[in-house]
């Protein structure tokens, strides 16, 4: 946890100004004992300079304590800012390679409910670092002062310290239950959200509140069991900190009385332990922040380098397809041998279930463990990162809250006329000129400024603003009227630059006849 956070920005900067603060408050504490030495020996200047002196002392330590709270804070969103990325990597990774990803529930509480307790986690941790600063500021100023009362505070420390341990296990658990149990709620929640109008339907809408009441009970219950076993240690930490400085300040009240040290040094002593102790009291209540905090940290995994697969940004000649087939958990589908050639077009039809989407997904690089073999240009398909040569588009259009340019756009650099172009190739030229905001109208799922049809086209737009040597449609015009589909599709059909490879399930001869092969799956 310190070694993460110590690599940040501001990082040294905090830890100076942390070490002054603690060295100062330790020296009001000596400063009191000279105003009481002087009071009792009835020197009026000394006392006077001494009171001045500590007032000054006050003074830097209420600015060093302004600027380390501002740099603490720094130091801590630099270090959140950090695990966001992190936890997108990560995601972007997982997609990349296929891998599980929980539809981006997890990285969603990475980026949120996560990153709150880690930054509360963050600054208590950072709080510890005063509070070991104070003990040891405090063990040397004791060792100067009287070394049987510091080795007798040694000894009493030690006995605080091995109180941690006994609750690590269990605050470390708790933690994990905590995080699961919010990363659970928020994937229960916003799939039933997603599925709402479904449950309107069926008047099942008080499944939403079944949803909230068992994710609710799992958080609070994870929650109170790890405050549970919090109290204990903070009740028994407290306990044997009040025990161990009337101890010591009555040993210093006997050593007093004996002449070894001076009455007004019992007042001094009094203070360094207060910090001594004090400080060893923090950082033992705030242990538990350091287990979590490194539990929780344990779910943002550093991204490694991995060797990235070689990039292909174009299709030269053919896409052969031999003896392939997928093995879903309760059928098999096989595929007939394929060739695709470059700037042909073909048609995929068949009936639902034949391995339609299945083969689209194969030959976008999204499904890659399949059994056969699927060549580009005479080399395996899954040796390779082919995302850069293949535009896809399917039947449902994910939107951005962003404007409708910005959606079509994305990352790539804005043109002009190619954004007209693709209006206009997807009828879309009057529906964004008669909207307010034409293009730059913000596009959100509570309040659409499209129709189901208008958004499918929208998303054929993307497609072809971003144009690749491969266009990959699977049913990218099933929500449009006849004619309109066969509008889109024929010039997307005639386009002699770009292979074009299309599922439908319509019948439309004058489709078929711009088509160079139709293949039947499933025949």
């Amino acid at each position: 946890m310190f070694k993460l956070l110590f690599k940040q920005k501001y990082s040294i900067l905090v830890f100076i100004i942390t070490v002054l603060c603690a060295a100062t408050q330790v020296a009001t504490s000596y400063g009191f004992s000279l105003i009481i030495q002087a009071t009792v020996d009835k020197n009026l200047k000394f006392m006077v300079s001494a009171t001045i002196a500590v007032m000054l002392i006050y003074v830097v330590l209420n600015t060093l304590g302004y600027f380390r709270a501002i740099y603490v804070e720094k130091l801590i969103q630099n270090f959140s800012t950090r695990l966001r990325k992190i936890a997108i990597a990560d995601f972007k990774k997982k997609l990349v390679y296929n891998e599980k990803h929980n539809n981006g529930a997890e990285c969603i509480a990475l980026n949120t409910t996560d990153i709150q307790q880690f930054e509360q986690y963050a600054a208590n941790c950072l709080f510890a670092i005063y509070s070991i600063s104070l003990v040891v500021i405090s063990t040397i100023v004791l060792l100067k002062v009287n070394i049987t009362l510091f080795i007798i505070s040694l000894a009493l420390s030690l006995l605080m310290m091995v109180l941690p341990k006994y609750f690590n296990k269990a605050i470390k658990t708790t933690t994990k239950d905590i995080s699961k149990s919010t990363e659970d709620f928020n994937k229960d929640l916003e799939n039933a959200l997603a599925s709402s109008e479904m449950l309107n339907n069926f008047s099942a809408l008080n499944l939403l509140d079944r949803i909230v009441n068992v994710g609710s009970n799992n958080i609070k219950n994870a929650k109170v069991n790890r405050k549970k076993s919090i109290m204990t240690l903070q009740g028994l930490n407290v306990t044997l900190n009040a025990g161990n400085q009337i101890a010591l300040i009555f040993i210093a009240g006997y050593f007093a009385y004996k002449g070894y040290i001076e009455f007004a040094m019992i007042f001094a002593i009094s203070g360094y332990t207060g910090e001594f102790f004090g400080g060893l009291t923090k950082v033992i209540e705030l242990y538990p922040n350091f287990a979590s905090a490194n539990e929780l940290l344990n779910k943002y995994p550093e991204i490694k380098e991995e060797k990235s697969l070689p990039r292909v940004e174009k299709l030269d000649k053919e896409i052969v397809v031999s003896n392939v087939k997928y093995n879903y958990p309760d059928k098999t589908v096989e595929f007939p041998n394929l060739t695709f050639e470059k700037n042909k077009k073909y048609l995929i039809k068949g009936k639902s279930g034949s391995g339609k989407s299945t083969l689209i997904n194969i030959l976008n690089g999204d499904l890659k463990n399949y059994e056969g073999s699927v060549e580009w240009d005479n080399r395996e398909l899954k040796q390779f990162d082919i995302k850069s040569a293949i535009s896809t588009m399917n039947q449902k259009v994910q939107l951005l809250n962003l404007s409708i340019k910005d959606n079509i756009i994305l990352n790539k650099e804005y043109n002009d006329k190619l954004f007209r172009e693709v209006l206009e190739n997807c009828k879309l030229v009057d529906v964004v000129d008669n909207l307010e905001e034409k293009e730059n109208t913000i596009l959100d799922n509570k309040n659409l400024a499209l129709s189901g049809g208008q958004l499918q086209r929208l998303g054929l737009a993307r497609s072809l603003y971003h144009k690749k040597d491969v266009f990959i449609i699977d049913e990218g015009t099933a929500n449009l009227d006849s004619k309109l589909a066969d509008d889109i599709e024929e010039i997307i059909l005639k386009d002699k630059d770009s292979t074009v490879i299309m599922i439908t399930h319509r019948n439309s001869e004058k489709i078929e006849n711009l088509a160079d092969n139709v293949i039947t799956l499933g025949s």
